[in-house]
């Protein structure tokens, strides 16, 4: 049983980042039932914690407080816990399937916070209107300007960094000129200076930057060996995200609101590299990858470079959220990711760029 006493913002995000389930019977916990457990037990002497810390190989910044390490349990299960220090495969198993609710366990926090907040602005503008200090028009008026300017200057920072010969870009702005990347010299998987193209009539091409790439493609030039096949994702992603970053607006309504891509029961099996359409009666029963995974039919792994990886029949579809906009000009908040499919054990593999988006709070996650 916990000897630290958490607010209650954090004992509500740790309960709903948890889907209001207990940690270890994974059923449902009532929130006046809630207790918040430690996976390795905070009655560890620091020794003790440092020599596991050290043992285990977990982050030199991880405490006994670390979200990872705190859990929704119900009363009877931390009871029968108690202090028990688990074997080091579990603690680690247990710590790594805690992990992926980090975020969302922020998110949950921060979004109670502001909701705090916001009671009591929202308490004053009422008051202000109510005495007409300001107007609804003055308010509207500066709401509108305010969103304006914070998209105009709004700066996207990509997960992985754009290799170009002297530099490299993950920061980019909706307000700065980019025309002149599409010069730059790239390196390609970061080592490669160029990518060789060919044609219907083995006529070959090389090429060193996106302004080439786009010339050779729109004259019926492609990559054709399985290297220059993956190096090409490279420059086929700076194309799409230049592209996306040009056509990018502020979008008037959102449906993916404090929802990450690596919630599985959001996400619609059609972001699956699935040729032979396996899926197809799934994605007309409207289930979601949570519910593939749950019946066994994929399994979901993490890996550096993807927020999420899902593999199924022999392949594996990784997904990396690179920033979020309208982006197909109809309002709606869409999602541009960059994505992987490979063969599990062979060479294939190839990436592409793909816009998701969320038409309503009852659909799920999908390509546009």
């Amino acid at each position: 049983m916990s000897k630290t006493s958490f607010d209650a913002s954090t004992r509500t995000g740790i309960w709903k980042a948890n889907k209001a389930k207990c940690f270890y019977c994974y059923t449902d916990i009532e929130f006046k039932d809630l207790h918040i457990d430690h996976i390795i037990p905070e009655g560890l002497s620091e020794e003790k914690l440092k020599e596991l810390i050290l043992e285990y190989g977990l982050n030199e910044s991880f405490t006994i407080n670390s979200f990872e390490n705190l859990v929704p349990t119900h009363r009877i299960c931390n009871q029968r816990k108690t202090d028990l220090v688990f074997n080091k495969a579990s603690i680690l198993y247990y710590l790594g399937l805690n992990a992926k609710n980090v975020e969302l366990i922020k998110r949950e926090i921060n979004t109670l916070k502001r909701n705090n907040s916001f009671n009591q602005l929202y308490s004053k503008i009422v008051s202000a209107l109510d005495q007409n200090h300001i107007n609804l028009d003055d308010l509207t008026n500066i709401i509108n300007e305010k969103k304006s300017v914070d998209w105009h200057e709004k700066e996207i920072k990509l997960p992985i960094a754009i290799d170009f010969a002297n530099d490299s870009f993950n920061k980019f702005s909706f307000d700065i000129n980019l025309d002149s990347l599409y010069d730059k010299k790239m390196i390609f998987g970061g080592v490669f200076e160029s990518i060789d193209l060919r044609n219907n009539v083995n006529d070959e091409v090389t090429i060193s930057n996106l302004r080439e790439w786009i010339d050779a493609t729109n004259k019926g030039f492609y990559p054709l060996t399985n290297t220059d096949i993956k190096l090409s994702e490279n420059v086929d992603f700076l194309d799409n995200l230049l592209r996306a970053i040009k056509n990018a607006k502020l979008p008037k309504v959102s449906f993916l609101d404090d929802i990450l891509i690596t919630d599985l029961d959001y996400l619609s099996p059609k972001i699956l590299f699935d040729p032979e359409k396996k899926f197809h009666i799934n994605i007309r029963n409207k289930d979601s990858v949570g519910d593939l995974f749950r019946k066994n039919l994929v399994n979901v792994t993490e890996e550096n470079l993807y927020n999420i990886s899902i593999e199924f029949d022999g392949f594996k579809t990784s997904i990396s959220e690179q920033f979020r906009a309208d982006l197909n000009d109809d309002g709606i908040e869409d999602i541009l990711v960059r994505k992987w499919n490979r063969a599990i054990n062979g060479s294939l593999g190839f990436g592409e760029t793909i816009i998701l988006t969320r038409q309503s709070t009852k659909s799920l996650i999908e390509p546009i």
